[in-house]
């Protein structure tokens, strides 16, 4: 089961999930910012990095996403099979850049725009060459991350905000 708690602006962790996206998106409006805890997935999330073993290499990446991919990612994890853009292969895409992930969170009605924070495993990385790559993770080499497993991210938080605010 899903749960999510608020993470408040008093908490350290409101800064510095804020400042990280400012430091790549400045003109982020962040409405409110939700912690994701679900044990099935941290769990399922744990043993691929055991399996990994010392070269789990894990990074924090950002994800774009829209309010019911947040709840059905949250709740069931990602799902490779899912997804229709494999420009770098198949697998789940992530970025360690809120800009470049900003720009495929959908926009609701009310305006608002939503981006999963994740802590991913990539195992063995390699550079994606003509949509292939041949580790357990690949990408463009400098911010676009793909990985084959759909236990190797897990969801951490959720970041709410207006993508079209202006300073």
């Amino acid at each position: 089961m899903t749960n999510f708690t608020p993470v408040y602006m008093s908490d350290k962790v409101y800064d510095t999930l804020t400042g990280v996206l400012r430091q790549s998106y400045p003109h982020a409006c962040v409405l409110y910012i939700d912690r994701i805890v679900n044990p099935v997935l941290q769990a399922a999330y744990k043993a691929r990095v055991d399996a990994f073993g010392p070269e789990a290499n894990e990074r924090q990446l950002y994800h774009g996403s829209n309010a019911g991919a947040v709840a059905a990612i949250s709740s069931g994890g990602y799902k490779a099979a899912l997804n229709k853009r494999a420009a770098y292969g198949p697998g789940n895409y992530f970025s360690s850049t809120a800009s470049y992930s900003k720009d495929y969170s959908d926009v609701s009605h009310s305006g608002e725009s939503y981006m999963i924070v994740n802590k991913v495993a990539l195992g063995k990385h390699t550079v994606s060459v003509g949509g292939r790559f041949s580790g357990d993770s690949g990408g463009d080499g400098r911010s676009i991350y793909v990985t084959r497993y759909d236990d190797a991210a897990l969801p951490e938080y959720v970041i709410c905000f207006h993508k079209a605010a202006r300073m």
